[in-house]
């Protein structure tokens, strides 16, 4: 997953897909999406087959990217995709505004929390609060965000069946067009185990 702007560079993405591509998520943010995919335009239809770099020495593998538009103010960017064998598909993907109302998530956030996408449309993640942490550590989450800076934590949340699971998750800020965060990209996994509360934010 991926989020590109209009000229083609990279607003922010997702680790594991960095980390798939050898590259540092510093690094990628800001350089053209050609670097990584070969062949993707938003033009050409909203899904595609492309290429994913690897780094030197190892070949390019095809994956097949579908593409979604954000709106951000006056900005239309586009959310990317990427489906393949390399990439993990138990990834929790959910996209936020400044607000906190959640703008896209997909299959395997579905998976995880129980809920459909149409009936989070418009919600916020409050939703999957399990009333395990005190209001602190969401103060310290939005604080840090905020800031524009990367959280890193584990949560336990609540599923729609009311069933308790621990994630690990990863939550990046993309700032807007006055430099201010306005769209935040939470990626999160199943924990291995649910055990007592434990949570170990750190702000990057």
């Amino acid at each position: 997953m991926l989020i590109v702007d209009g000229r083609g560079s990279i607003r922010v993405l997702c680790e594991s897909l960095a980390r798939v591509a050898g590259w540092p998520v510093d690094e990628l943010q800001g350089r053209p999406v050609w670097m990584l995919l070969t062949g993707w335009t938003p033009h050409n239809g909203a899904k595609k087959k492309c290429a994913l770099r690897l780094p030197a020495g190892r070949d390019s593998v095809p994956v097949h990217v579908a593409w979604h538009p954000l709106y951000v103010g006056d900005e239309v960017l586009f959310l990317l995709e990427l489906e393949s064998l390399l990439l993990p598909s138990h990834e929790a993907i959910m996209i936020t505004s400044r607000r906190g109302e959640i703008r896209y998530l997909n299959r395997a956030f579905e998976a995880m929390t129980g809920f459909a996408g149409a009936e989070l449309a418009g919600r916020t993640p409050a939703i999957l609060k399990s009333g395990m942490h005190d209001g602190h550590v969401y103060r310290e989450l939005w604080d840090t965000l905020l800031d524009g800076r990367v959280w890193r934590g584990t949560l336990i949340n609540r599923r729609k069946d009311g069933e308790l699971y621990r994630e690990e998750k990863i939550i990046r800020p993309l700032p807007g067009p006055d430099g201010r965060p306005e769209l935040f990209l939470s990626s999160g996994q199943h924990a291995r185990a649910l055990a007592a509360p434990k949570h170990m934010p750190q702000a990057a």
